[in-house]
């Protein structure tokens, strides 16, 4: 887009830049959002944004323009008739606004011409300096801060007088009429399974043709996933995630850009993993360009300063957000010096060391098909998809991959650990260990997942009903498991007056959380998780996504059918037993992030 180009890639201004409308009736408002490096280019950075509206008030769109809009709008359509939900959505949305249900089908049917001209228009009429509004979140200056501080506790002081001495008394009625809808049994479904072959440079290919709508989805898995993040280099493998969409020996950046995105493909890269999704006659062209990235990627030095800029930014919106630091200190706590405990978005001292030596380096060593696999779901008819995919990343190669040491997670103290920040709320994160993928309990606490954090009748949805004292409360008893262990969560905001008693009404919850389960609760979550089955399929994307992960396990191709059977057999003693070994032995440490 113009003002990437402009802001991200030319000028480094800024680590992002984006354009959204929100409303449909009355004045529905349109937002121009970035994120810039240096706060003292803001007002220059206005001016820039100003100058590119100007130009297309002045003179339209470009030909590249118009014909991105149109591969973008079909692509759009295409995924948003993927979508059952989306979709009823949209049709709901175009009802209201248009008086035809169809218009969600319809828009996509425009004259281009016409609609530039209806952009022009629209740009030169409501995007003048005059008719729009600035607003700027900065850093509270160092010489406020005292202020600030005295300030909070005043008003902190205020509302703990408020509160003090109130009881909530009142139960909130039980519902009425949902109790009268009979759930009806869970149908037996036939999912899609997936077809294999192997390349010669040593990657697995799993395909399936799904031929409803004429898009394809491509994903692709490296065996160096996140955690083969460097410890001596923290941060690095996400620099290297960003760098791959910043030009290869044939293409530039901007040519990249601009080859994607006039065929309406999009491509996202992050440690381990390559998702694309085009139209299916697109699909050639996007392995071969999948396979320039993996093979040719080149570490322009302007391209690393840019990126380097943009990891910063990220990094200190990362250490501003109470919930994320709250999880990576008990994900830190947990796992200490195993794998899972690395922190992907690396550390200020990391990324400013960090140089194209220590890239190439690490691409080299890791960007590599040995032990990879690509899943390729969707319109593959008429398609020699084994030709095509020998022909584009059957060509790419690269080194083998050491497997990597996980140590043993044992011995984990229980401990409360505070970090500072100067914040309205404490966010709280309750945490301890808990099983891998293929451990005997596993699904066990699947079902309790749904049992205790899964909807409007959990019990700690209940909790927060009753109690009147978190913003937001949600638990997980299997977060991060995997081939590894993963962890026990539970996440809450609260306010500061009430932080202990929230602390207490948890742990009590926690404390005898297992002999509360009934078997309705136990019926209803196998429910639950059989009803939602379809949703692994719903998408070509998460088609794909479905086949790589019982791959990856070495699950039968039918897996998802014959998991309903699996949980029958799953009884109450068994699921309460799960969690007194893993959630009530009073083995949860405890985070909190605030002004604590």
């Amino acid at each position: 887009s113009r003002l990437y180009k402009k802001l991200v890639s030319e000028l480094s201004l800024v680590s992002s830049v984006s354009f959204f409308s929100w409303g449909n009736f009355g004045a529905p408002v349109a937002f121009i959002f970035f994120e810039p490096h240096d706060e003292n280019d803001i007002e220059k950075i206005f001016v820039i944004i100003q100058e590119e509206l100007n130009k297309i008030a002045e003179n339209g769109l470009s030909a590249d323009e118009a014909l991105r809009i149109k591969s973008q709008s079909k692509i759009d359509f295409f995924s948003a008739c993927e979508d059952d939900f989306g979709l009823a959505v949209e049709i709901g949305r175009s009802f209201l606004c248009f008086g035809r249900e169809n218009h969600v089908f319809e828009k996509f049917n425009y004259d281009a011409e016409l609609l530039c001209g209806n952009i022009k228009n629209l740009v030169k009429e409501n995007f003048r300096k005059t008719c729009m509004n600035k607003g700027v979140v900065l850093p509270l200056p160092d010489d406020e801060k005292s202020r600030w501080l005295r300030m909070q506790d005043e008003t902190d002081t205020a509302d703990a007088k408020r509160l003090e001495g109130i009881e909530k008394n009142n139960k909130i009625s039980l519902p009425k009429y949902a109790l009268t809808v009979k759930p009806k049994r869970p149908e037996s479904y036939s999912f899609p399974r997936a077809e294999t072959f192997y390349l010669e440079n040593g990657m697995k290919i799993l395909y399936n043709n799904s031929n409803d709508l004429p898009k394809v989805c491509v994903f692709l898995c490296l065996k160096a996933e996140w955690f083969f993040d460097s410890e001596s280099l923290p941060g690095i493998y996400s620099f290297l995630s960003e760098m791959l969409l910043e030009g290869t020996k044939n293409y530039t950046s901007t040519n990249l850009a601009r080859e994607l995105e006039i065929r309406g493909i999009s491509l996202s890269i992050s440690p381990g993993s390559i998702s694309l999704e085009c139209l299916k006659e697109d699909l050639e062209f996007s392995l071969e360009i999948i396979e320039e990235i993996l093979s040719r990627s080149l570490f322009d030095d302007d391209c690393i300063e840019t990126i380097r800029k943009k990891m910063l930014t990220g990094l200190k919106a990362f250490l501003d957000s109470p919930s994320r630091v709250a999880y990576s200190m008990a994900f830190k706590h947990i796992y200490g010096k195993h794998p899972y405990g690395k922190n992907i978005f690396g550390t200020k001292e990391s990324i400013e060391k960090i140089n194209k030596k220590d890239l190439i380096s690490f691409y080299k060593k890791y960007i590599t098909p040995d032990g990879a696999k690509c899943a390729i779901v969707g319109d593959l008819d008429g398609i020699n998809l084994e030709k095509i995919v020998i022909k584009t990343i059957g060509k790419w190669s690269g080194p083998k991959v050491d497997n990597i040491d996980f140590p043993k997670i044992e011995n984990i103290p229980t401990k409360n650990i505070d970090c500072h920040m100067n914040v309205d709320q404490v966010d709280l994160v309750f945490v301890g260990p808990s099983v891998s993928r293929e451990h005997s309990d596993f699904y066990k606490l699947f079902l309790f997942n749904y049992i205790f954090s899964g909807g409007l009748a959990s019990k700690l949805y209940q909790l927060r009903r009753e109690s009147g004292l978190f913003y937001v409360v949600h638990g997980d008893s299997l977060i991060m498991s995997d081939k590894e262990p993963g962890v026990v969560t539970i996440y809450t905001q609260v306010s500061k007056s009430r932080m202990e008693e929230a602390e207490q009404s948890i742990k009590e919850l926690v404390r005898g959380v297992a002999d509360t389960i009934t078997q309705q609760e136990l019926d209803d979550a196998r429910n639950q998780v059989i009803f939602s089955l379809p949703s692994y399929y719903s998408t070509i994307t998460s088609t794909a996504k479905s086949f790589l992960r019982i791959d990856k396990f070495d699950f039968s191709s039918d897996y998802h059918n014959f998991l309903p059977q699996k949980l029958f057999k799953i009884s109450l003693v068994d699921v309460k037993n799960a969690v007194k070994r893993w959630i009530g032995a009073g083995a949860l440490s405890l985070i909190r992030v605030g002004r604590v």
